[in-house]
């Protein structure tokens, strides 16, 4: 009788084991930061992040171009849309950039929500592919003259290179 009954105890345990790891699995799971990669694009880079460890805390955001980490920001944006969907208790968790000095060509941008609470940095959905193009080259023509022609151009995207004019 007495072997029956640890017996018992002991399959108890084993169970109880088991359904509190399924529990906390499923809690680490769902507190990973959510969010979405909405627009990139030469103009801008937006979308939204929220973690469920701090509902009400901005959440960071990194975004790698072309694999390269490139900027952190700030998800601390209004996003009324966020509200009204039930994702978040309030608006501030969108997260915007303009990017500056990229070459001119495809990209692939990617951006990770920075957990709280410790866990995975999740990659947000969905990497987008943007295509920019350079600035038209500056420059200056400072004397024009039979004997002289004078002057500069500036172009970013050949960085240190000559620049051919016309």
């Amino acid at each position: 009788m007495l072997t029956y009954r640890i017996n018992c105890i002991n399959k108890l345990i084993i169970v109880i084991i088991f359904i509190s790891l399924a529990i906390w699995r499923s809690e680490a799971e769902a507190a990973n930061p959510r969010g979405h990669l909405d627009h990139a694009a030469a103009d801008a880079i937006y979308g939204w992040a929220w973690d469920a460890d701090s509902p009400v805390s901005p959440v960071t955001v990194h975004i790698y171009v072309d694999g390269v980490p490139t900027v952190a920001l700030i998800a601390n944006q209004h996003r009324g849309d966020l509200v009204a969907a039930g994702i978040s208790p309030d608006p501030y968790h969108g997260f915007g950039w303009v990017p500056k000095g990229l070459s001119s060509g495809t990209h692939t941008i990617e951006a990770y929500a920075i957990n709280i609470g410790g866990g995975i940095n999740p990659l947000l959905p969905k990497p987008k592919t943007m295509t920019t193009r350079g600035a038209l080259p500056t420059g200056v023509l400072d004397i024009a003259t039979t004997a002289l022609i004078s002057g500069w151009v500036y172009d970013a995207d050949a960085g240190s290179s000559p620049v051919e004019t016309h």
